[in-house]
Parts: C-alpha cells; sequence; structure tokens
C-alpha cells in the first residue's frame, strides 16, 4: 500500500503536469488554430471553467494528503509541502486577477460584437498562460519538497 506522502507526490505532479499541458500544448494549438477571436474565447472560456473547479480540488486534496503525511510521521515538511500546494490558489486570485477578469470581459463583449480586437484576445490568452505555467509550480514545488523528504528518509 502506497504512504500517503508518496500518494500526496504523485497527485501533486499530476496536477502540475495537467497544468502544464496548457501551457506547453494546448493553448499554443488554439492560439494558432483559432479561426477568430471570438472562438478562442470560447475555448479558453471552457478550459477555465473545466480547470478552475477540478485543479484547486485536486489541490486541495493533495495537501490534505500532505498534512496527514505530517502528523503521520511528525515531518513538518509534509506539511510545508502541502500549503505550498495549495498556495497555488491565492496566486490564482492576487495574481492571475487582472488578466483572468480582462478575459472575462472579453469573452462578454464577444458575445454582442463581431470579429474585433483578435491580438488583444490572443495576447490575453497567451498571457493567461504564461502565469498559468507559473502557477503550475506550486504543486510541482510541493510534489518536490515531499518526494525528497521521502527519498531522505528512505
Amino acid at each position: 500500500m502506497a504512504s500517503p506522502a508518496a500518494v500526496a507526490v504523485v497527485t501533486g505532479a499530476f496536477l502540475s503536469g495537467v497544468m502544464m499541458n496548457l501551457f506547453l500544448l494546448t493553448i499554443p494549438v488554439l492560439l494558432e488554430t483559432s479561426s477568430s477571436s471570438t472562438h478562442l474565447l470560447r475555448q479558453w472560456n471552457l478550459i477555465f471553467y473545466r480547470g478552475h473547479i477540478q485543479g484547486p480540488l485536486i489541490s486541495i486534496a493533495t495537501s490534505l494528503i500532505h498534512m496527514f503525511a505530517a502528523w503521520r510521521s511528525g515531518e513538518r515538511l509534509f506539511a510545508v509541502a502541502g500549503i505550498v500546494t495549495t498556495s497555488m490558489i491565492p496566486y490564482t486570485w492576487i495574481i492571475m486577477r487582472n488578466v483572468n477578469s480582462a478575459l472575462f470581459e472579453a469573452v462578454q463583449w464577444s458575445d454582442h460584437e463581431k470579429e474585433t480586437r483578435s491580438e488583444e484576445v490572443a495576447g490575453l490568452v497567451a498571457a493567461w498562460s504564461r502565469y498559468n505555467a507559473v502557477r503550475a509550480m506550486f504543486p510541482l514545488c510541493g510534489a518536490v519538497m515531499g518526494m525528497t523528504l521521502l527519498v531522505l528518509k528512505g
């Protein structure tokens, strides 16, 4: 049976990988192939709404598993790994707030306007992707911290 710490490492690494996929593959493909800014916004909006529930839930679950591993083993670094993992949530609320707000606003006007602002929309989606890549580092750092402790403690 896998230890709670090992499960937390795997789920944190998984979450980071999913998030980095958006930066490395999904968003670049959308930017290259979207036929219009309205289409690009619709695709981004679908990605956002699927991820804005799943990402934080996986982050919180991973953090709770890290905390359980800390409680069970007495190793504080597991608790720190949990805190680092869920730090992606306030990062989203604080750091990504402006780009998210601008994209939500663009989604609203895209429903009412003809094809305009395509460079602005592409720039916003590209910026969101870069912020998301940074956000993916939180669960990755938590996973690395947990893995380091697992390796050191043998």
